[in-house]
C-alpha cells in the first residue's frame, strides 16, 4: 500500500477495529496510541545520511506534489506518500500554510497513518467501505497538542480523523457494565498509571 514495510520499520497501527457502521458497510478504525511519548515519529528521511542536495525538504507541499523526487521518501526508497497525498488532496486543503515540507516533524506520522488508512479505503481489493484514523493520548500528555493542532488545521478538522484521550476509552468501556471489559479497565489503568 504505502510500500514502506520491511522487517524492520514501516507504517502500521496500534489497533485495527472492523465493525459494521448503521448502514451495515464494513468499515476500518485505525487507532495509533501515545500516552507517554512526547512526539509522533518524525520524518526519517529528513535525517537519512542518504538524502543528497536534490531532496530539497524546503520546499512547500505544493512544490513537492509537483516534483515529488525532490521528497527522499519518493526518489530514493520509492515509498507511496506523496502519491496517495496528491490521489487525496481534498484531505489536506490548508497545505498553503505551509512554506516548507508540514511532514519533517510529528505530523510525519499522522499523515502516514492518515494515508494508510485512505490506502485501504480506496484498494478495490479491501472490503472497507469506510476506514478512519484516531489517536488516543494520554489525558495529561499536552505534548502532542501542538503537533495534534497543527494537523487538524491542515486538514481542516476533517472527520476521519480524531483524538481521544485514555480516560474518554475508559469511560466508554465502562459504560458498557461488562465483567471482562471491567478486568480490561483495570489492566489498561495498572499499565498506563491512570
Amino acid at each position: 500500500m504505502l510500500r514502506d514495510k520491511n522487517p524492520m520499520s514501516g507504517t502500521d497501527a496500534d489497533i485495527g477495529i472492523a465493525y459494521y457502521n448503521q448502514q451495515g458497510e464494513l468499515c476500518l478504525w485505525l487507532i495509533e496510541h501515545k500516552l507517554t511519548e512526547a512526539e509522533f515519529t518524525p520524518c526519517g528521511g529528513y535525517r537519512s545520511p542518504g538524502r543528497q542536495a536534490r531532496h530539497d525538504c524546503d520546499r512547500s507541499f505544493a512544490g513537492l506534489l509537483a516534483e515529488k523526487n525532490a521528497c527522499y521518501y519518493h526518489d530514493v526508497r520509492r515509498f507511496a506518500y506523496w502519491d496517495i497525498t496528491e490521489a487525496n488532496l481534498s484531505f489536506f486543503p490548508n497545505h498553503a500554510a505551509h512554506a516548507h515540507c508540514p511532514f519533517q516533524g510529528g505530523m510525519n506520522q499522522l499523515w502516514r497513518n492518515q494515508l494508510l488508512a485512505l490506502g485501504i479505503e480506496q484498494d478495490a481489493r479491501q472490503p472497507y467501505r469506510h476506514v478512519s484514523f484516531s489517536v488516543v493520548k494520554h489525558a495529561r500528555n499536552t505534548y502532542l497538542d501542538p503537533t495534534l493542532r497543527a494537523y487538524q488545521e491542515l486538514i481542516a478538522h476533517n472527520g476521519q480523523f480524531s483524538v481521544f484521550t485514555s480516560t474518554d476509552v475508559l469511560d466508554a468501556a465502562g459504560a458498557l457494565g461488562d465483567v471482562e471489559m471491567n478486568r480490561w479497565i483495570e489492566w489498561y489503568k495498572d499499565l498506563y498509571s491512570l
